[in-house]
């Protein structure tokens, strides 16, 4: 697997990286890098998704207004990072967290 940033790309199994390119974004291979809120944009969405999925099954979320949950899917989601980049795992272990300590 490739651990994506905004302008550089890491292959954990090669221990190698390399700085996205403007030849990059016009390669057909299917190992091309991706960057950019276009790839970001949806994983930071499913990320989001699952975290609101988890905190729904508590009781303490369904007592918070819309713009309390809103900031609280954002809390979680910033509070998950590493690095820079949402950990999904983490995110929704903190709102599984979240929902047995309110």
């Amino acid at each position: 697997y490739y651990v994506i940033e905004s302008t550089q790309a890491y292959d954990p199994l090669s221990g190698s990286s390399r700085r996205c390119a403007r030849e990059d974004l016009s390669s057909t291979s299917p190992r091309r890098f991706i960057n950019g809120t276009s790839f970001a944009a949806p994983l930071a969405a499913a990320v989001a998704s699952q975290v609101t999925r988890v905190l729904k099954t508590g009781a303490s979320f369904k007592r918070l207004s819309n713009p309390d949950r809103i900031r609280m899917v954002s809390r979680i989601l910033r509070a998950s990072q590493v690095n820079g980049s949402i950990n999904g795992l983490r995110a929704v272990m903190l709102a599984d967290a979240w929902n047995r300590h309110g």
